[in-house]
């Protein structure tokens, strides 16, 4: 409802997440809606306050909110408290990384837009 007047048609591909455009705006919005509706800030914090992240914690707040490991880590960056850049790979090389606004301001980033980067 929020971009009916933009396009009457909406699909999410793979291509409209790896790539920037207008489209980009709307899967970003689109994304922030669903993380707030499926995973309600306040009990997620509660979920991970005064632990450690790892994959078993992050594995139980996507069982509890019934998202992928994915969602709850890119839930987890946007909350942590120190800097924190996620990167997905496959077959060495980087797909995406993002970083939270503590790291993206430090210069802790990884342009994978604009670039292919390999993993070292």
């Amino acid at each position: 409802m929020l971009h009916a007047e933009q396009q009457d048609y909406f699909e999410c591909r793979d291509d409209d997440i790896e790539t920037g455009g207008d489209r980009r705006n709307i899967e970003t919005e689109a994304d922030l809606f669903a993380s707030t509706l499926l995973m309600p800030l306040d009990d997620f914090r509660k979920q991970v306050a005064s632990q450690q992240v790892s994959f078993d914690l992050l594995g139980h707040c996507a069982d509890r909110y019934g998202v992928s490991l994915t969602v709850a880590a890119l839930r987890w960056s946007e909350i942590a408290e120190g800097r924190a850049v996620l990167v997905a790979c496959r077959d060495d090389h980087m797909l995406w990384a993002k970083s939270n606004s503590a790291a993206f301001k430090s210069g802790a980033y990884f342009p994978t837009r604009k670039s292919t980067i390999e993993v070292p």
